[in-house]
């Protein structure tokens, strides 16, 4: 590894200030790489959601480009950005039959149009503002983080006019992707760009062992590395301070996007069924975020349980940490399908950062599933009589201490985001050495 001070030119769909999945990963990796020494530059999409609540980036140049949105049209015949967001993620079983023509309509038209994303009138004005950044000053390799993949095709086509190393970031996977919604002539059609785009690559990041292994049987010569989110425990120090309120109740929170079938708290709500009567009536179960109140509303009611649940609907980004930090403990719900196996979520590690235990609903073998229960930050399972189990510690623990204890400072260790930032560090040195 040749340790020198490189210059990173940062290209990412999502960046801080946007409140939306990704965006802190970029965000605090920009920020520590900077902190290390390097010089970092970074360009992203402006007017990418309407909350802006993500700290913004300190001493980064950084440059949020306007974009053509292919999409836009469609939303204002939808009634708007937001409506045309509830229309595509919302339970269909509650939508009136013009809203269910919408989503279809919309689908159709996401398939035609949205090539490699929605975020392909992004591409032209990303790489305009790149080249004259490069032109200015010719940075030592690129760093492509996706999704949404159009970065990575700014990306390629930067190195090619340039000659310029490129590395891209998987947070999630593009086309193997497990969310992966277009159809399946369009899985065909993305397949030929993604392997058009990372043949130009000279490395890929991704966030864990299992896709890792699916990146290095589609691309057999490319070094990867698995570097986690992290946790951004510093960021929280500086944001919370709000201490929770004394409650003799087991106070459990959720913060984020639920998917029907997918992320769902029916086992959950199954196991809390479950308990004994006196200790049920010492549960709550708080949900912060923007999808399907209704659907959680019959889930509670089809388990007898509707006193427990409460959704609030969505927060920024401050006071989703303030409900973590005053929970007893935080809720991760993950997809019960072995295709997920590899998926951490960035929301494990921002609900480590919170040092509140952790019930993971999840298979055995997952990776946060296994995480959880190796470093003792809470319990896991997908066997309701077993999370029933758990939850009667728990309250036990409550009734008996008031309070539920806290994950120590050692369960942390080497999970930061500053630890992970420092492991990418490495490979980026590698890259612009050409060691790789």
């Amino acid at each position: 590894m040749d340790k020198r001070k490189l210059d990173i030119l940062v290209l990412s769909c999502y960046a801080p200030p946007y409140n939306i999945a990704g965006a802190l990963r970029v965000g605090r990796t920009c920020e520590h790489l900077q902190e290390f020494g390097h010089d970092v530059r970074l360009i992203s999409a402006s007017n990418v959601v309407s909350d802006r609540s993500i700290p913004a980036l300190r001493e980064i140049e950084s440059w949020s480009v306007d974009w053509k949105d292919v999409n836009e049209r469609a939303r204002r015949l939808a009634g708007g950005r937001d409506r045309s967001l509830a229309i595509t993620q919302s339970d269909k079983k509650f939508l009136t039959p013009k809203q269910k023509l919408l989503w279809h309509a919309s689908r159709l038209f996401r398939n035609a149009t949205n090539i490699p994303d929605m975020f392909r009138g992004w591409i032209g004005p990303a790489f305009d503002q790149a080249s004259r950044e490069i032109e200015r000053r010719k940075p030592d390799l690129i760093y492509a983080s996706i999704l949404p993949a159009s970065a990575a095709i700014v990306a390629e086509k930067l190195s090619k006019k340039f000659d310029i190393p490129w590395v891209c970031e998987f947070r999630d996977l593009w086309v193997a992707n497990h969310y992966y919604s277009f159809a399946r002539w369009r899985k065909v059609l993305d397949g030929f760009i993604q392997k058009r785009a990372i043949a130009s690559s000279s490395a890929l990041v991704t966030v864990s062992d299992p896709l890792a292994s699916d990146l290095k049987a589609a691309f057999p010569t490319k070094r990867c590395e698995v570097i986690l989110n992290g946790a951004d425990t510093d960021l929280l120090d500086q944001l919370v301070h709000e201490p929770a309120q004394p409650s003799d109740k087991l106070k459990i929170v959720y913060t984020g996007t639920l998917y029907k079938g997918k992320r769902d708290p029916r086992v959950l709500f199954q196991a809390v069924s479950m308990l004994d009567p006196v200790l049920r009536d010492r549960v709550t179960i708080d949900f912060y975020g923007s999808d399907a109140p209704l659907y959680i509303d019959e889930l509670a009611t089809e388990f007898g349980i509707q006193s427990n649940v409460t959704c609030y609907g969505k927060v920024d980004y401050r006071t989703a940490l303030i409900r973590q930090h005053q929970a007893d403990v935080l809720l991760l719900l993950l997809w019960l399908d072995k295709s997920e196996q590899g998926v951490f979520t960035g929301k494990l590690f921002e609900y480590i950062a919170s040092k509140r235990p952790i019930i993971a609903v999840g298979l055995d073998g997952n990776v946060a599933v296994e995480l959880v229960r190796e470093r003792g930050i809470g319990f896991a399972s997908s066997n309701p009589v077993t999370l029933r189990d758990g939850l009667t510690s728990l309250l036990n623990t409550k009734l008996r201490d008031g309070a539920i204890a806290g994950l120590n400072d050692e369960a942390l260790k080497g999970l930061t985001r500053r630890d992970q930032s420092r492991k990418l560090e490495c490979l980026l040195l590698d890259t612009a050495a050409g060691n790789v």
